[in-house]
């Protein structure tokens, strides 16, 4: 999720600026467990829309669920792949939700990593069926051992990270030979062509790239609808939300920022 502009330089390291997110994180997490019915958003993504395709998700999530857009985008995010079994590391966690939904519906063992300690000891309270366990943790400095991963997940996340670079390298240390990462996000489109590059260099093949931007805002213009009730506005809070009129939402919409799905799968067996 987006609440601030996302970054657009690569210029290594930056103890300022994940300070800043994990303060950041560490607010939403302590607001939405005191907020009513706050403490069950277990997603903290814009989501993902259906105009009619091509959608590529093998799971449909019934209308009038809570988070149903979310839910899709981490549907969508996997596509095709088969999950069951494997050994998924979500980097970028948040509050579980896509964690959860891998284990529960798509089968997986899955590892949630994240900055924010609010947000893991939420996970670690409110997730704990089988197959699931959380970790506090930098994106570029996982506290897992290398090779431990079948797939990498990255829903909405890296665009908080000051060294994409770090970020990548840390993934492929993460990920098995001929294991998947999974990457969705809005970047800037001088990122995404850092990603690609970055990813090639590393060894992994980009198998689908696909541009799922009107997907996105077509998510929230219906967040924007169903809020449309309130009395109040509050700048911040529609930023964070990624409503019309949001900055994060004119990056969007001016295709200044592009919001993609990218899977690619690390060569060798």
């Amino acid at each position: 999720m987006p609440a601030f502009t996302p970054q657009s330089d690569s210029d290594g390291s930056n103890t300022k600026i994940k300070s800043k997110y994990q303060e950041l994180y560490d607010g939403i997490s302590k607001y939405l467990n005191s907020a009513p019915g706050g403490n069950s958003t277990h997603f903290l993504n814009y989501g993902y829309r259906s105009l009619g395709g091509p959608d590529e998700a093998r799971l449909d999530v019934p209308g009038g669920v809570p988070g149903a857009d979310s839910m899709r985008l981490v549907f969508e995010l996997v596509g095709p792949l088969e999950l069951a079994n494997r050994a998924v590391v979500d980097i970028g966690c948040g509050r579980g939700g896509p964690a959860s939904l891998m284990a529960g519906r798509l089968g997986a063992v899955v590892t949630g990593v994240d900055l924010s300690p609010e947000a893991i000891a939420y996970c670690r309270r409110t997730h704990r069926a089988v197959g699931m366990r959380f970790e506090t943790g930098d994106a570029e400095a996982v506290p897992l051992d290398a090779g431990s991963a079948d797939v990498i997940t990255n829903i909405e996340s890296s665009h908080t990270y000051p060294s994409m670079r770090s970020f990548l390298s840390e993934v492929r240390r993460l990920v098995r030979p001929g294991g998947w990462f999974l990457h969705t996000d809005m970047l800037f489109g001088g990122r995404w062509r850092e990603v690609r590059s970055t990813l090639e260099t590393l060894g992994f093949v980009i198998e689908s790239d696909r541009d799922i931007t009107q997907n996105v805002l077509a998510s929230r213009n219906a967040m924007a609808r169903h809020r449309s009730g309130s009395d109040t506005r509050n700048p911040i809070l529609d930023n964070i939300l990624g409503l019309p009129g949001s900055d994060v939402y004119n990056l969007l919409e001016s295709s200044a920022c592009e919001y993609r799905i990218v899977r690619s799968r690390l060569g060798g067996s």
